[in-house]
């Protein structure tokens, strides 16, 4: 509860409630309190906990789930339905009257989004009635907060991975509404968003979970609900500072800032061991590539690197990821995020074309997702999703018209990535 307070404090609601009678407890914290500010009760570490409605995003906890402890990949099926999961409107109700019991007002979100994307869905919407909020522009502004990501979270409908059996030693301490990196191409499930079996891994939310100790396995239902948001989200990736005595072959870890008093540099590498890494220098003029292997036995914060670099790493140069890369797949692409490619609109010959500089057209394939601007967003496409459809020389073809005059020096956003990966959003 802390952690969420501290962290996403401009979702939660202050309520305000008149209460005639006795309530019951658990019913009235998951209805009035927890609900109208996005949240849902788990249990987590044997507690009663919170999670909140977001996208699933990796942290420095989450698990991996691979061909490595799946137990039944081949009895694995993706499910994705309209008759669950799945909502193109939210309604709040709210106001309650003190007298008459009745919700004076009411505020429908819609996704125009959801809609051109699934039109022959009827209008299926998520239904919050709130006795505690009371009418103010903060209350207003919230709920448009909480129905976006609600929307962000269920308007495209979600996949659902059910009984995925994992070897107990994984499992054991993965709680519901936790979130797991799930899959690789290793385990050949059809990936309805490349419309192959190289199933890409992906964060997704763990919504059920059953324990089953004497036959040293957990089985877990998993939820992608960032399904079709043509989006990624993660945190900000580990890096440290080389301290005295490295060599090319080990990298001496020094304690940073931003690590716990009483953990080691390397809680933050060791997860990434067989990732490779870059280390440099503060201005870039000294750079070289390597793998992590494992750390000393002796010293537990001297790296351990093959191949070695081409120079001895001084005091100050810095351990960091890889820069993002079209050619591989890695944890640095699951649990962190890179920043976009982001391009100015040299022109636009026409109302579904724009024309970017001869350097930047690169970095656009058939398919890529744009976000339209002017540069103090007074226009902006973000109701709306365009994509490339074709490109001829600096000439990008979108699938509709921008309803706007794109200028030169407006901004192209969420480009995404070459390989088919998706743009970081920020929550």
């Amino acid at each position: 509860h802390e952690y969420y307070a501290q962290y996403f404090p401009s979702g939660f609601f202050d309520y305000d409630f008149y209460l005639k009678d006795t309530v019951q407890a658990d019913e009235f914290i998951q209805l009035e309190l927890y609900r109208p500010s996005g949240c849902y009760a788990v249990s987590k570490l044997g507690r009663a906990s919170i999670s909140v409605t977001m996208p699933p995003m990796a942290g420095e906890n989450t698990k991996t789930l691979d061909e490595t402890n799946i137990i039944n990949p081949s009895s694995l099926r993706i499910v994705r339905t309209y008759s669950e999961n799945f909502y193109n409107s939210v309604v709040y109700k709210y106001e309650k009257d003190a007298v008459e019991d009745e919700y004076l007002r009411g505020r429908i979100t819609y996704s125009q989004k959801s809609v051109s994307r699934v039109p022959n869905v009827k209008n299926i919407s998520y239904k919050i009635e709130s006795d505690g909020i009371r009418s103010s522009l903060e209350s207003r502004s919230k709920i448009d907060t909480q129905a976006r990501k609600i929307l962000d979270r269920y308007q495209y409908g979600a996949e659902k991975i059910s009984n995925i059996e994992v070897l107990y030693k994984v499992g054991y301490d993965i709680d519901v509404g936790e979130t797991v990196i799930f899959g690789s191409a290793a385990l050949q499930i059809s990936d309805s968003t490349l419309g192959t079996r190289a199933f890409r891994p992906r964060a997704m939310e763990v919504v059920n979970k059953r324990v089953y100790p004497t036959q040293g396995k957990v089985v877990l239902d998993l939820l992608n609900t960032a399904y079709a948001l043509n989006a990624k989200y993660g945190t900000v990736s580990p890096s440290s500072l080389v301290g005295n005595g490295a060599s090319s072959s080990v990298i001496v870890l020094k304690h940073g800032l931003a690590t716990p008093t009483l953990k080691a540099e390397n809680y933050k590498w060791t997860r990434y061991v067989g990732e490779k890494i870059r280390v440099r220098d503060s201005d870039f003029t000294v750079i070289g590539e390597s793998t992590i292997i494992g750390f000393s036995e002796s010293n537990t914060n001297h790296m351990l690197i093959s191949p070695p670099l081409g120079f001895t790493p001084l005091e100050n140069y810095i351990v960091e990821p890889m820069p993002y890369s079209d050619n591989e797949s890695t944890k640095w692409k699951d649990f962190h995020v890179y920043f976009n490619p982001r391009v100015f609109v040299e022109s636009s010959p026409s109302s579904n074309q724009i024309e970017v500089g001869a350097s930047d057209v690169d970095k656009f394939v058939v398919g890529s997702i744009l976000r339209i601007h002017s540069q103090d967003f007074t226009f902006d496409s973000d109701a709306l999703e365009f994509r490339v459809v074709a490109i001829v020389g600096n000439i990008l073809t979108l699938n509709e018209a921008v309803g706007f005059s794109v200028l030169p020096g407006y901004v192209l956003d969420l480009i995404g990535f070459k390989d088919g990966g998706a743009p970081y959003r920020l929550l």
